[in-house]
């Protein structure tokens, strides 16, 4: 949910959701946030069906969380949403071609 630099490590992280002070984590807590991630690097990759179940395994047993259902619905969207002809082209194009969008100029 937000990009944080370090300029003494000289590193960019990327931070969705603080879970828990440090040292005060679970190993529960840890493997649902590493079912989280990987996930979010399914989604990134479109692999929505992958990134549907290491979201399902992210979930906290009767706990709402609201990062992890926005995650969810977009990856059940691109499971279940049919890609459009000129997306598809565009897509092709873009991801998988060489042209660039005209805006990145």
């Amino acid at each position: 949910m937000e990009m944080v630099y370090d300029p003494v490590g000289c590193q960019l992280n990327e931070i969705y959701q603080l879970l828990a002070a440090s040292g005060q984590f679970s190993a529960e807590e840890r493997e649902r946030r590493d079912h989280f991630w990987r996930g979010v690097v399914f989604l990134r990759e479109k692999r929505g069906e992958e990134a549907l179940e290491a979201f399902s395994r992210a979930r906290i047993p009767g706990g709402e969380d609201g990062p992890l259902s926005y995650f969810m619905a977009t990856a059940q969207d691109r499971v279940t949403l049919p890609e459009s002809r000129p997306l598809r082209l565009v897509r092709e194009l873009t991801e998988e071609g060489h042209a660039r969008f005209i805006e990145k100029f």
